[in-house]
């Protein structure tokens, strides 16, 4: 799965990051960025997913690779 967020609606909470360290950081400018592009073991799926879910502001996109434009 391909993990992004889109920094034009990210309002950096820092939510995503207080929820999950190992997929999360904020960016120098305070936005939240993935921490890895790409998840594939179905935990780091399932935790973004959670994340998602709870982004105040829609920011987080999980999407197929191949949805994303990315290769699988």
């Amino acid at each position: 799965m391909a993990l992004r967020i889109d920094k034009t609606l990210c309002a950096g909470t820092g939510l995503c990051v207080a929820m999950d360290r190992r997929l999360f950081r904020l960016s120098d400018d305070g936005a939240g960025e993935p921490v890895r592009a790409e998840l594939y073991a179905a935990e780091d799926i399932a935790a973004a997913m959670d994340v998602v879910e709870c982004c105040p502001t829609e920011a987080i996109v999980l999407t197929r690779a191949e949805e994303d434009g990315s290769p699988e």
